[in-house]
């Protein structure tokens, strides 16, 4: 960023208060196939704020569309003198107006209109609002309400001191006042939840980073975005050296827009829970709809310098993928990937690494409420195997990631990482992965042609947003059904013709999208256009004459008939052609007929006889006229003059009825099918 400010902006380079917006413009599949973020820092100090990147508008799965929606999130002061900064942006071309609100830890309530300039960000001190607003108290609400555009519209709190001792992001919680249970709840869970899957306990983990002897204050917030009074459970899902254990919480009642405190060190010996358990998966729950309760959580030591933050996953998923993983003298990467379902589950965490080239794969069962664990810099010093045995590279420092649930439906893990400074003792803060989700659904054919009791099989395909690869979605898919059943029936991947006609088949079911960190279920319905064709008539015939001399007889194939052969062969290539007027050509295979030869006249004692053949896999009739033999070429003056009748097999119903004029060296064809009564003749 520095480089390009100094290319374009040097003016803003260095000057204090300078702030502003990336935008970053690229030409891709889908929108989420960068994954991008800005990082903000003070070289040599525990000050380090991540900014992610996210989609623009449509492309935002939070939101439907242009509609209402509010920004929410938790004001803190844990300490006196910290700069404590909110950061608001419209990424639109238009100007968004809203209503910005804060609240103390009651409830109690300001607010002040906000208008926001095509692609404008405001920057204001949260301090200076709680000083305007006259609340009072360490900690409450803070709102920004949309009644348009909220897609656009994106926030980041952050906090930190002067001298660059310490850091804090206070997240900021996209919310759809329309958003359903269904939408976002999936995978056995009957109530909003929410998982913050990494809460460091007063002892941390070695593996953190932090000096020995740190000792935490894990704290957790949560919040009531709306004007009702709200409950709530909280769980606490602990680990450490001495094993793992699950404790309650008491019960939470938030009035309307309120805010509460859970200061977890001083309950932890009440609780049960051990001095050498080092984390705690958080589980929030509320019979509220999505988001009405939002929550952080976090544990700084007492002077606010060292500590962890992190966050709740307020949705579950089945694919993700993240940015940077580091692991170096300096750094280390900490991850969990966590089941939120009622069922066990199979997961694959890849990392990726040598420019996306290279991989290493894990593969874990989680149980239900389980979590599986990943330490990069471990993996790579102790030489652990993948999957396939594959170790990574020992001078290793970064990799990407990407984590897939292997189950059927729409997922139930909820990934997290910590990224540590083990020089500075704290966090920086690590990306946050993005929910991959399936775009542009559809139906495999894109359309039907079909006959008469003819099944084809069907699926609906979509889009990786991440990837781009092709999903098979079918199993999303719960009501299939024709628009006309007279017509064609549709059941679960499957197309039946039934008479001749057109009609729609459509597919119903709820597709799992992605426009950031959170995955939601939308309900679609996808159609496809069915045609039932009956063969009706013979287009054609394209005729390939062969003349053989001593030579072996071919058929239509290129397969050897009869040898040797002495004559003339005309391979003539017939489309079948439907109902339809105009006619519309039938592509398929298989399709079989019967051929009745009636000899009109001849002069070298040929007789009448039948015949089978179906269609090829290029959806042809081919037909194989010959006049020759085996010792000798024919005569000049031999003819045979036949009438030839094609008909359906399945139906015997007339296709084609044509004269056949065989001369010595040359045969005609001639369409009667109009007349089938007329009498063939010699040209």
């Amino acid at each position: 960023m520095n480089q390009g400010l100094l290319a374009h902006a040097p003016n803003l380079l260095n000057q204090p208060g300078s702030y502003g917006s990336v935008v970053f413009r690229f030409a891709a599949h889908h929108a989420m196939n960068l994954h991008a973020a800005a990082v903000v820092t003070i070289s040599g100090a525990p000050v380090a704020f991540l900014v992610p990147a996210h989609p623009a508008g449509q492309a935002a799965a939070t939101f439907r569309g242009n509609g209402p929606g509010s920004v929410e999130g938790i004001w803190w002061q844990p300490l006196s003198g910290l700069n404590d900064i909110l950061v608001i942006s419209n990424s639109s071309e238009k100007t968004v107006s809203g209503t910005l609100s804060l609240f103390d830890a009651s409830g109690k309530q300001w607010s002040e209109p906000l208008s926001l300039g095509p692609r404008q960000t405001q920057r204001m001190a949260t301090s200076d609002l709680l000083q305007q607003a006259g609340l009072s108290g360490s900690y409450g609400g803070i709102s920004l309400a949309v009644p348009t555009a909220a897609s656009a519209v994106s926030a980041f709190h952050l906090m930190y001191d002067d001298t660059g001792k310490s850091s804090l992001s206070l997240e900021m919680f996209s919310r759809d006042p329309a958003a359903t249970l269904q939408e976002r709840t999936w995978a056995g869970n009957r109530q909003w939840t929410a998982w913050a899957p990494m809460l460091a306990l007063r002892v941390p983990d070695p593996a953190a980073g932090l000096p020995p002897g740190t000792v935490l204050q894990p704290t957790i917030f949560v919040r009531n975005t709306t004007a009702k009074q709200l409950s709530a459970g909280i769980t606490l899902s602990w680990r450490g050296d001495s094993g793992q254990g699950q404790v309650k919480l008491p019960a939470l009642k938030l009035d309307p827009f309120a805010t509460q405190q859970w200061q977890i060190g001083p309950m932890q010996k009440q609780l049960g829970i051990p001095d050498d358990a080092h984390w705690a998966l958080v589980t929030l729950t509320s019979p509220g709809a999505p988001d009405d309760l939002i929550a952080t959580a976090s544990s700084y030591d007492a002077n606010g310098q060292y500590g962890l933050q992190t966050r709740f996953s307020v949705g579950l998923g089945r694919h993700f993928a993240g940015g940077e993983w580091r692991a170096d003298a300096a750094h280390n990467t900490l991850a969990t990937v966590t089941n939120g379902g009622s069922k066990a589950t199979s997961v694959r965490l890849t990392l990726h690494y040598d420019n996306g080239k290279q991989k290493y794969e894990m593969q874990q069962t989680i149980q239900p409420g389980g979590q599986m664990w990943v330490n990069f810099a471990d993996l790579i010093h102790n030489r652990t195997p993948d999957r396939q045995g594959n170790l990574l590279p020992a001078d290793l420092t970064s990799a990407t990631y990407d984590v897939q649930d292997l189950s059927p439906g729409p997922g139930s893990l909820a990934p997290a990482t910590l990224a540590v400074n083990n020089t500075l003792g704290s966090e920086v803060h690590p990306d946050w992965p993005i929910c991959c989700g399936a775009v542009y659904p559809g139906w495999s054919p894109v359309a039907f042609d079909l006959l008469p009791n003819v099944i084809d099989d069907a699926a609906i395909d979509a889009s990786n947003s991440c990837t781009g690869g092709i999903l098979d979605i079918s199993g999303d898919f719960t009501s299939w059904f024709s628009a006309n059943p007279a017509v064609a029936q549709v059941t679960t991947k499957r197309v039946q013709g039934v008479a001749p006609g057109f009609t729609t088949g459509s597919a119903k079911g709820a597709v799992l999208e992605g426009g950031g960190a959170v995955c939601v279920l939308r309900e679609v319905q996808v159609n496809v256009p069915i045609t039932v064709q009956v063969p009706t008539s013979l287009g054609g015939p394209r005729g390939t004459k062969t003349t053989y001399n001593n030579g072996t007889l071919l058929d239509c194939y290129g397969q050897s008939v009869t040898s040797p052969f002495y004559g003339y062969e005309e391979c003539e290539a017939y489309t079948v052609l439907d109902q339809e007027s105009p006619p519309k050509t039938i592509l398929q295979s298989g399709i079989q007929f019967d051929e009745n030869i009636q000899v009109v006249a001849t002069n070298i004692g040929l007789t009448s006889h039948t015949a089978t053949g179906e269609t090829d896999s290029g959806g042809y009739l081919r037909d194989m006229l010959t006049l020759g033999s085996a010792t000798h070429a024919p005569a000049a003056g031999s003819y045979v003059v036949d009438k030839q009748t094609i008909t359906l097999h399945s139906t015997g119903a007339v296709v084609r009825v044509s004269c056949l004029d065989f001369e010595s060296t040359d045969v005609t064809v001639k369409d009667i099918t109009s007349a089938p009564n007329t009498t063939c003749t010699r040209n």
